[in-house]
């Protein structure tokens, strides 16, 4: 999604009428990563991640990731998107 950024991978999974946002950190740095607009914030709800989140952490406009974090938001039911990366 941000192929300019060689710090965060992000991408959406649809399955069926879910779409899933995946965020990864790649450094050992603290990173912020700000959504696409296509992405609807808030509406994601934090399903997994690799570090514990005491407020589970919602879906916002600017993501604040620490090193090496990993995340997995199921975004709002129906929400469904065909669009591609750029």
């Amino acid at each position: 999604m941000d192929e300019d950024n060689p710090k965060v991978y992000a991408y959406l999974r649809n399955q069926h009428e879910f779409s899933y946002l995946i965020v990864l950190n790649w450094v050992a740095e603290d990173n912020e990563w700000e959504l696409p607009e296509e992405i609807p914030a808030p509406g994601g709800i934090l399903m997994l991640s690799n570090y514990e989140n005491e407020d589970l952490l919602p879906l916002t406009r600017k993501l604040q990731l620490r090193p090496y974090e990993g995340r997995i938001y199921a975004l709002r039911p129906g929400f469904v998107t065909t669009a591609r990366p750029k």
